[in-house]
């Protein structure tokens, strides 16, 4: 068995070359608010990293004839990823239509894992009880999915070719940029650890990367001086964490499969700094709802909450919705069943408060008129703009469509129940919307209908429940996010941000 990883590089600067060809060939960093969340190579040569100030990035990019641009701005002035979310989907169907990809498996929003399936001239050993794929045809089905990505899509990949995800993903980690390369045998794999960071295993990250500093640990075969037990007292690890560890040190990943993400969620930071101002002008809000080119403090008992989180539940509504609709599309149909807004408050002399309210997911009939409703709508805009000439600086608006009046309206519902739990001066740091509980298409059908979506507060005694619920999921996201940080920048002031990570594993 063969597993490909393939990652594009640089996703986000390459979304951005392709809409705007003037910067094609050039070094290019991609910023986000105050940050730099991504640098093609070309840039990372003129010594720009991510996260770094994007001043000093444009000082050093200015010096090789370089530029940074701005991610994505929806109308409002709101960060938005759904243009970066079609270009992701587009490469999923490419992939899907392979007819030699018996599995295709969305990693996260710029990466995916392919598992081969025999074919003719692939079989390793004919004397073999069951065809499996060579090193060889293994290696040639890699150059014809990354020559399919470039020629339609225009994007460079790195690919990795391994009998295991986890050999998968660190292969096209050591074949960017824009390269392909194949671990054969456990020969190979021992040489490619030899070579990776043990602070690059996936979820080893942070504190773990801390205490390998310490202890004198840099590669990941470092890591064969220690048993299960010593692993667990170093690092401070689970039994079960130390476990893999052990294992992937050598090579072997036996992490089982983990099929479509569990959870679909968007989240907002709201740290309160200083922003740069939208482009537009004579705006009186930014794109939280405070003063323009500020981030202003959500307080829950200052006046203007209601109005600030109705702005901020449409501008993170939207993003959970598409993400929904893109699911349902590229798994046959399912569709949530619980939708859950949680919110984490800082109240003075207190520690964070972290609390969450869930009703249920408007039925994927609505989904249906939504796309009808969006047709009309655009329908009636041509015909607007072929009669009226937009004024200058007049920002295009959209009426909300019914599945996104619904989720919004909701999602406000329950933001105000969990901040009723906070006093009255708590200060909101962050926000995480979640769809989850995902059921067949058949099911989802009759599910959730609109009365039962807007019904207001659970029972009191289900609130416990509840909580515990969404806090566990809301430790599995983090988890996750923690396992892949290449491809999806780290959450930022007003930074939406739609998550559905997955760990490595055997497919």
């Amino acid at each position: 068995m063969f597993v490909l990883h393939m990652d594009v590089d640089a996703f986000f600067v390459q979304a951005e070359q392709l809409k705007h060809p003037s910067i094609q060939g050039k070094a290019v960093a991609v910023q986000q608010h105050q940050d730099i969340i991504a640098a093609n190579h070309a840039a990372k040569c003129a010594g720009v990293t991510k996260h770094m100030a994007p001043a000093e990035a444009r000082r050093l990019l200015k010096a090789v004839g370089g530029t940074v641009v701005h991610v994505h701005l929806a109308p409002g002035g709101r960060v938005s990823y759904q243009p970066y979310r079609e270009l992701s989907a587009r490469m999923m169907r490419l992939l899907r239509a392979l007819p030699w990809a018996a599995v295709v498996e969305k990693a996260s929003i710029d990466e995916a894992y392919l598992l081969l399936q025999p074919g003719p001239g692939a079989a390793a050993d004919a004397d073999e009880e069951e065809e499996s794929v060579s090193p060889q045809a293994a290696l040639q089905r890699a150059h014809e999915a990354k020559a399919a990505v470039q020629q339609q899509l225009g994007m460079c990949v790195s690919v990795g070719v391994a009998p295991s995800r986890l050999l998968a993903k660190l292969a096209s980690a050591a074949a960017k940029p824009d390269g392909v390369r194949l671990v054969a045998d456990q020969q190979a794999a021992l040489h490619l650890l030899s070579q990776t960071p043990a602070h690059k295993l996936p979820g080893y990250g942070g504190k773990a990367a801390e205490a390998f500093e310490r202890h004198g640990i840099a590669a990941a075969t470092d890591l064969q001086r220690y048993s299960q037990h010593q692993l667990e007292q170093l690092l401070g690890l689970k039994p079960a964490a130390a476990a893999q560890l052990a294992q992937w040190c050598r090579g072997v990943d036996t992490t089982p499969e983990r099929g479509p993400p569990k959870t679909l969620s968007v989240q907002m930071s709201l740290t309160p700094q200083l922003l740069p101002m939208h482009p537009s002008q004579g705006r009186t809000v930014s794109a939280s709802g405070g003063p323009p080119g500020v981030l202003e403090p959500l307080v829950v008992g200052k006046p203007g909450f209601r109005r600030r989180v109705r702005q901020l539940m449409e501008a993170m509504g939207l993003d959970l919705v598409q993400r929904v609709l893109e699911d349902s599309a590229e798994e046959g149909g399912r569709w949530p069943r619980t939708l859950t807004a949680s919110l984490r408050a800082f109240g003075a002399g207190r520690d964070h408060t972290f609390t969450s309210r869930s009703a249920a997911f408007p039925a994927n009939s609505l989904a249906q008129q939504h796309a009808r409703q969006r047709v009309q709508q655009a329908q009636q805009a041509q015909q607007v703009q072929q009669q009226q000439q937009q004024q200058p600086g007049q920002e295009a608006t959209q009426q909300l469509g019914l599945l996104e009046e619904a989720v919004v309206c909701g999602l406000e519902a329950l933001i105000h129940q969990a901040a009723s739990a906070c006093p009255a001066t708590a200060t909101v740091v962050e926000l995480r919307l979640t769809a989850t509980s995902f059921q067949a298409a058949a099911a989802a059908t009759a599910a959730a209908p609109i009365t039962r979506f807007f019904a207001a507060a659970q029972p009191a005694h289900q609130e416990q429940q509840q909580q515990q619920e969404s806090q566990q999921q809301q430790q599995e996201s983090e988890q996750e996010q923690q396992e892949e940080n290449e491809g999806q920048p780290a959450g930022q002031p007003g930074h939406a941000e739609a998550s559905s990570q997955q760990a490595p594993g055997n497919l």
